[in-house]
This record gives structure tokens, sequence and C-alpha cells, in this order.
């Protein structure tokens, strides 16, 4: 793989420990299991009208 070097600009990667909610995909440290949703996304669940 190449890249291009720029000068004065540093990238890292990390592995994010914070779990991925199953609706948005986003990683939130919000989140205290793994499956549940961030609060973003348990607000609007919680608004849907499902019988």
């Amino acid at each position: 793989m190449t890249g291009t070097n720029v000068e004065g600009l540093t990238v890292l990667v990390e592995v994010d420990t914070d779990f991925k909610c199953p609706r948005c995909w986003l990683h939130n440290a919000a989140i205290t299991e793994e499956g549940g949703l961030c609060p973003r996304c348990a607000k609007v669940v919680e608004g849907l009208a499902i019988e």
C-alpha cells in the first residue's frame, strides 16, 4: 500500500472499545451492553408506535 507524506500531518489509528449501536452503527460510550441502542436511537425507537 502506498501513501502520501504530508509535512506536519500525523494520523493515529486505534481500535474503538465502545459498543456499536446496531441501528445507526455509531460507536458510543453511553451504550452499556453489546446490542444496546445509543441514546439517540433509543429515543427514536421509544417514539415509534409499534403494536
